[in-house]
């Protein structure tokens, strides 16, 4: 019971956070994860992979200033991560 219990609410929190970084970042949404995803992988620190993304972000010309990018990050790190209840 407990199992299917984690399973519906990984279910409900990923679409709730893919709703809301479509909300924040638009059509940028996958570029966002993708880069997120491909740092995650690298040999940086948190605040190094936090700052290379931010630049990365940046270069693309997507238009998110402090909070909102900062948010739109630490959501696609949970989305890269896959949640755990």
């Amino acid at each position: 019971m407990i199992t299917i219990f984690k399973g519906l609410l990984k279910a409900f929190w990923s679409s709730f956070l893919e709703a809301a970084l479509s909300l924040i970042a638009g059509k940028s949404k996958e570029a966002i994860k993708n880069i997120v995803a491909t740092l995650q992988d690298s040999t940086l620190t948190g605040e190094q992979k936090k700052a290379e993304a931010i630049k990365q972000i940046k270069a693309l010309g997507i238009d998110l200033k402090g909070s909102l990018l900062n948010l739109a990050i630490e959501i696609s790190l949970n989305l890269v991560k896959g949640w755990k209840p």
